[in-house]
C-alpha cells in the first residue's frame, strides 16, 4: 500500500504542477497579448473552469461510472493540454488548449482522492495528507519550473518540450509504481448507490458548511498567489523572481499538508480547523504592511498554517457522505478552488488597477476573518462524528 500511495502522490505531483503553472503566467500572458491586469486575470480564470469549476461534474461521473482510467489518463492530458497552450500564437487557442489540460487535472482529483482514502488506515489522515503533499508540491515545482523555461529556452519547439519533458518522465513512473488500478468499492453494492441529492438529505449544514470554510481559505490563499506577479514586479523584478515565489508560497502550504496529515486524526476535525484558520489570521493581517523578505516569510507562515487543517476537511466530507465520495471530493477541492479561481485574479487585478499594490493582501486578510466566522459554524463535533456513524 505505501508503494501505491507513493505512486498516487508522485501523479498528483504532476497534476498540480501544471495547474499551477497558469498563475505564474501571469506577466507572459499579459505582455504576450497585451492585456491589463483586469482581462489577464479574466483570461486566466476562464482557463481554470475544466479543471476546478466542473470537478464535481467529473466527481459525479466517477461516481456512476467506472473511472479508474483517470488516475492514469488525467496526468498525460493535463501535461499535453498546458504544454500545448504555452507555446500557442494566439490567445484563442492559448485558452482552448489550457481547457483541455484542465479536463485532465479535472477528471484526475475526484477518482485519485477515493483512492487515497481506500488507501489509508481508518481515522487517520496520514495517507490523505501524502497524496495532498505530493499536489502541493507539484504546485510549487510547476512555477518554478516554467519560469527556468522561460527565462533559459527560445522557440515554441524547445520551449514546449521542456515544459513537458519533466510531466511526461514523472506520469510514466507513477504509473509503473501504481501498478492495475485498485477494484471498485465492494463495501458499496450497486443498489446502495444513491444519488448525491439523496446522499445529502440531512446534511446539508456540515456539508455546505465545510464548503463555506475551503472557500473562503482558498480566497485568501489564491489572492496571495495572484498578487505575487504584479507586486513583485512593481518592485522591479523579473520572471525568475514570481515563480521562486509562488514556489515557496505552495511548497509551504505542501508542508502545512504533511504536518495536519500526521498530527490529527478522528473526532478532533473542528478543533483543528478553528485552530489553524484562527492562526492563520495573524500572518495574514501583517502582511498589508510588510515588504521583502519579511512578506515573504509571512506568505510562508500564512501557508503552513491555513493548510494544515485541508486534509482533514476532505476527509470529513468523505466520512459524513460516504455513498457519494468523489462528488464531495470534487465540491470540496474543485468546485471550492473553481469559485475561488475564477473570481480571485479577477478581482486582484481590480484591486491593484484601481486602489493600491496592498490592497489585495488587505482583501486576503478580509477572507481570513470570514473563514473563522465559517469554522466556527460547523456543527459540534458530537453531532459531525454521530453523521459519520451513521
Amino acid at each position: 500500500m505505501q508503494k501505491r500511495i507513493s505512486a498516487l502522490s508522485v501523479l498528483h505531483f504532476v497534476v498540480d504542477t501544471y495547474a499551477l503553472m497558469i498563475p505564474a503566467l501571469w506577466l507572459p500572458v499579459q505582455h504576450k497579448f497585451g492585456l491589463t491586469p483586469s482581462e489577464t486575470g479574466l483570461v486566466l480564470g476562464i482557463c481554470t473552469l475544466t479543471f476546478n469549476l466542473m470537478q464535481p461534474l467529473w466527481g459525479i461521473l466517477s461516481d456512476r461510472f467506472d473511472a479508474r482510467w483517470a488516475i492514469s489518463g488525467g496526468p498525460l492530458i493535463a501535461v499535453a493540454g498546458v504544454g500545448l497552450a504555452i507555446i500557442s500564437p494566439i490567445l484563442p487557442l492559448t485558452v482552448l488548449w489550457f481547457l483541455i489540460g484542465g479536463i485532465g487535472i479535472g477528471i484526475f482529483h475526484p477518482e485519485a482522492g477515493v483512492t487515497a482514502t481506500r488507501l489509508g488506515r481508518l481515522g487517520s489522515s496520514r495517507t490523505m495528507g501524502i497524496f495532498l503533499v505530493g499536489g502541493f508540491l507539484g504546485q510549487a515545482f510547476g512555477p518554478w519550473w516554467i519560469s527556468i523555461v522561460l527565462t533559459n529556452w527560445t522557440g515554441a519547439a524547445m520551449i514546449g518540450t521542456m515544459t513537458m519533458l519533466p510531466g511526461i518522465v514523472l506520469a510514466i513512473i507513477g504509473m509503473a509504481m501504481f501498478g492495475r488500478p485498485l477494484e471498485r468499492d465492494k463495501h458499496v453494492h450497486e443498489e446502495d448507490r444513491v444519488l448525491w441529492r439523496q446522499a445529502i438529505a440531512g446534511r446539508h449544514r456540515p456539508i455546505w458548511t465545510l464548503l463555506a470554510v475551503n472557500v473562503t481559505r482558498y480566497f485568501s490563499l489564491f489572492i496571495i498567489l495572484f498578487s505575487v506577479p504584479m507586486y513583485l514586479e512593481k518592485a522591479g523584478h523579473g520572471q525568475m523572481m514570481v515563480g521562486q515565489w509562488i514556489g515557496i508560497f505552495l511548497a509551504a502550504q505542501g508542508v502545512g499538508l504533511l504536518l495536519g496529515g500526521v498530527t490529527a486524526g478522528l473526532n478532533q476535525e473542528r478543533s483543528t480547523c478553528i485552530a489553524s484558520t484562527a492562526a492563520g489570521l495573524i500572518p495574514l493581517i501583517l502582511l498589508p504592511f510588510l515588504s521583502g523578505t519579511a512578506a515573504l516569510v509571512c506568505m510562508i507562515a500564512a501557508g503552513v498554517i491555513i493548510a494544515w487543517a485541508h486534509a482533514v476537511v476532505i476527509q470529513l466530507g468523505q466520512g459524513i457522505l460516504p455513498h457519494c465520495q468523489r462528488w464531495v471530493t470534487g465540491i470540496l477541492i474543485g468546485f471550492a478552488s473553481g469559485i475561488v479561481t475564477l473570481i480571485s485574479p479577477q478581482l486582484v487585478g481590480w484591486l491593484f488597477e484601481n486602489v493600491s499594490v496592498q490592497a489585495p493582501f488587505v482583501a486576503a486578510a478580509v477572507f481570513g476573518v470570514a473563514a473563522l466566522i465559517a469554522t466556527l459554524l460547523l456543527p459540534s463535533q458530537a453531532t459531525l462524528d454521530a453523521l459519520r456513524d451513521t
